[in-house]
């Protein structure tokens, strides 16, 4: 914590953090709920800076909200919280992805916020996340503006606490809610490769019906790394008869692998060949 000539300002509304920066300027944001993801050690304490903003009592930060399509939730939430007023709207992938992500415990600590802010985004999620268009509002003075999780993510560096985002933020940002699309697919499906030392995650979604494949999405990366999403060749397999659809899913992993440096590897390409046809192919719910 700060020495005894710092200071914690506890702003309890939007309004009186964007009054404090536009007074004293850009100060450093901190919540209770995110410092455990913070480098992702447990435990660990940290040098905080000789001034910082307090989000813990901003009350427009723990709000959650629904509308017909999609779920808001305010970014100092703990999961747990959100999966315990909104489970029954929630679509069930992002539950059980989350949860198979963290313990017990850490999902009464783990909030929207903290996962950007620490850049502690589990791949499984992160994935998940870019797929299903998962969105953030970002605040800052005289301007707010809407920001989805990165494909092909480039990490960047953050005031002095926070590093590694899966968004691009800039100093003064806010993170004030998350935005979860209601679930508007009639699948989804987070599936792991191992590849040696290294892990392969896929994630997709689509809707089959009569045969034909309508919204079909898929992201993929290795644990820790790039997230890649193939937006033209989701186009191409959307729209097709599932029997004619084997081509262009063939292509489609011939393009995944060499995005993650396994060009030719045909062990590979057939591994996420087979992945995605099993998805497109079984009549099973929605799960991870």
């Amino acid at each position: 914590m700060p020495g005894k000539e710092g200071k914690i300002y506890y702003p309890v509304s939007l309004g009186e953090v964007l009054n404090i920066i536009r007074t004293y300027g850009t100060i450093p944001f901190f919540s209770g709920r995110m410092y455990p993801e913070i480098e992702g050690i447990p435990g660990t304490y940290y040098s905080l800076p000789h001034e910082i903003i307090s989000l813990d009592q901003v009350e427009e930060l723990k709000k959650i909200n629904r509308s017909e399509t999609y779920i808001d939730c305010g970014s100092t939430v703990p999961f747990s919280a959100l999966f315990s007023k909104a489970g029954h709207i929630l679509p069930p992938i992002v539950i059980k992805t989350v949860k198979n992500s963290f313990n017990p415990a850490r999902l009464c600590l783990t909030t929207p916020a903290g996962l950007i802010y620490s850049g502690c985004f589990p791949t499984p999620i992160s994935l998940l996340f870019n797929v299903i268009d998962v969105s953030y509002e970002i605040r800052r003075l005289k301007m707010h503006r809407w920001r989805g999780l990165m494909a092909v993510n480039h990490w960047t560096y953050h005031n002095q606490l926070f590093k590694n985002r899966k968004i691009e933020l800039k100093e003064g940002d806010i993170v004030v809610r998350m935005r979860l699309p209601s679930n508007t697919w009639g699948k989804a499906r987070i599936r792991r490769i191992q590849l040696g030392k290294d892990s392969l995650y896929l994630a997709m979604t689509a809707d089959i019906n009569r045969n034909y494949i309508s919204n079909f999405r898929f992201s993929y990366a290795l644990e820790g790394g790039e997230i890649f999403r193939e937006r033209d060749r989701e186009a191409h397999i959307s729209g097709r008869n599932l029997d004619a659809s084997s081509k262009e899913i063939e292509t489609l992993s011939k393009v995944a692998a060499e995005k993650l440096g396994y060009r030719d590897n045909e062990k590979l390409i057939r591994a996420i060949y087979n992945s995605l046809q099993i998805f497109l192919y079984q009549n099973n719910e929605s799960g991870a």
